[in-house]
């Protein structure tokens, strides 16, 4: 069916683009440690640009049937259709073939997964059988191709492993929740680490602790699964689109000394079955990694082809449709990041603990994304974070919340952690705190 589609949109435009996804996913879930679904599910759909007249058509369906009406919505799609401000891409080798799908995984049957999830559940449930515990195992195939007008043919498999464990315990004056989960682009996921982390957070959560009235300078260290509210300004202050339409922070500083100098900050999707490794992106750009800050210097940004046209520069390989990781056809690519990786430091993560006398470390946030993207600033609640004294964690901190301006965070960082955790679809990082963050309590 896709060579009659490609038959039909060549003899009616001279310049087109097909996206074509394939996916397959297994989700299964399990409580108190009976496996209770196992879903599967398959989804095979395509969307096709074509510029004609300096504008671009744009149409997505998983309906592979009536080819002449592709055509002819294209064709009104063209009407009220952007301005086209680049060409599609040429056929060339890629440099790096990194390595995005896992033959093993497909070795995970059913059977082993079920093993797996029960293993987990029970493990918690030896801990402590009071907390009521759901665990959610999913396997992610997928394979998407690019075919164009320009010669260009790819293709490429990704698979994706993942892990959710939630558990809610009652407790005297509280309902505490705790929600741990874990990706890989393998079927090597280490699950029972998932699980040994989950129970620490239970452990240390059973202690209540108070942070007294003054809170003024108190350290703050985050947790690698809550440091994702200082990067959200991030992610779009170097994405290019926002520098082209100067709501990006960073617009116009590039090779200026923004940050502090022990920070570095790659993207990287060139590693190798990472949750966000890929060859190419969704327009059939090759993906590099990419040193986006240089000892607190602005290196660079990112770019898909249409505003790296409009800012006279070359696309880094950033065009995505919604996801870097799990592609929305029905969106047309636009720039995006994935792979966003912070330099080690030289301090242990377990050291930076250690060797504070007095502060705070986060595990989790509530309302991640509700604040002043564009200008860094943030203000939310701590859900799980732990109250350090003398270098030893004492206990729960409750109803304490922080507030403060990511950039500014990042001028002044007391410290970087040497060990990156928990390589996610778009961040990993080692711990890192920070002494300029207003900590409410």
């Amino acid at each position: 069916m896709l060579n009659k589609i490609i038959d039909t949109i060549s003899k009616s435009f001279t310049q087109w683009e097909i996206f074509v996804v394939k996916k397959d996913r297994r989700p299964l879930q399990f409580q108190s440690g009976a496996c209770t679904m196992i879903k599967e599910s398959e989804t095979h759909g395509f969307a096709i640009r074509v510029i004609e007249n300096g504008k671009i058509g744009f149409f997505a369906s998983t309906s592979w049937k009536d080819t002449d009406e592709i055509v002819s919505r294209l064709k009104n799609n063209i009407l009220f259709g952007k301005d086209a401000h680049f060409e599609f891409v040429k056929n060339s080798p890629l440099n790096n073939k990194i390595e995005t799908y896992d033959l093993d995984i497909d070795n995970l049957s059913n059977e082993k997964i079920i093993l797996q999830g029960q293993e987990v559940a029970h493990k918690i449930a030896e801990y402590n059988p009071d907390i009521d515990i759901n665990v959610a195992l999913e396997v992610e195939k997928s394979e998407i191709s690019i075919i164009n007008s320009s010669g260009l043919n790819l293709s490429e498999k990704k698979s994706i492993y993942s892990c959710v464990i939630e558990g809610t315990l009652s407790c005297e004056d509280e309902i505490l929740n705790i929600y741990k989960s874990g990706a890989s682009g393998s079927a090597d996921l280490k699950i029972m680490d998932i699980a040994k982390e989950f129970m620490f957070l239970f452990e240390y959560s059973k202690k209540k602790a108070r942070l007294g009235r003054d809170t003024s300078q108190l350290p703050v260290i985050f947790h690698p699964d809550a440091i994702d509210v200082l990067f959200l300004p991030l992610f779009h202050a170097f994405n290019g689109h926002n520098v082209y339409h100067r709501t990006s922070h960073l617009a116009g500083k590039e090779g200026m000394q923004e940050f502090s100098r022990s920070f570095t900050l790659i993207e990287n999707p060139t590693i190798n079955c990472a949750t966000f490794s890929r060859n190419f992106d969704d327009e059939g750009n090759p993906c590099r990694e990419k040193h986006l800050v240089n000892n607190g210097v602005i290196n660079e940004f990112l770019y898909d082809l249409s505003t790296a046209r409009k800012m006279n520069a070359n696309t880094t390989g950033n065009g995505f449709r919604s996801n870097p990781a799990s592609q929305n056809i029905f969106m047309e690519p636009t720039t995006g990041a994935m792979g966003f990786a912070v330099k080690e430091g030289t301090i242990s993560n377990e050291d930076i603990v250690k060797n504070t006398k007095r502060g705070i470390i986060i595990h989790s946030l509530l309302g991640v994304g509700q604040g002043n993207v564009i200008n860094g600033d943030f203000s939310n609640n701590v859900h799980v974070g732990f109250y350090i004294e003398n270098g030893e964690i004492i206990g729960r901190v409750k109803d304490v919340m922080i507030a403060g301006n990511s950039f500014s965070c990042f001028k002044n960082i007391d410290c970087i952690g040497n060990t990156r955790l928990h390589e996610k679809e778009s961040l990993s990082t080692p711990y890192m705190q920070f002494s300029n963050i207003n900590v409410v309590s």
